[in-house]
């Protein structure tokens, strides 16, 4: 069963249910930069989580850009 993240890439990019994985490389979602960058906005806003440039710095599969955004939102809670 995807992740509630995998489903949410999925959702937002306007793909299949199920067609991505932790494993899928970010290269290999068939968007461009921009999109890319649309996407990382949006799940800020889905997620009302803030993730900054350095620590997307070397991520290169969904499952690592999952754990940014939940150790930023962990993060975040553990300060408020």
């Amino acid at each position: 069963m995807p992740s509630e993240f995998l489903s949410r890439v999925e959702r937002l990019l306007a793909k299949p249910a199920g067609s991505l994985s932790p494993e899928m490389l970010l290269e290999d979602l068939g968007v461009d930069s921009f999109a890319l960058v649309e996407l990382l906005v949006r799940l800020q806003e889905d997620l009302k989580t803030r993730v900054f440039q350095e620590d997307l710095a070397g991520i290169v599969t969904i499952g690592e850009l999952e754990q940014v955004f939940e150790r930023r939102t962990a993060q975040q809670r553990l300060s408020s």
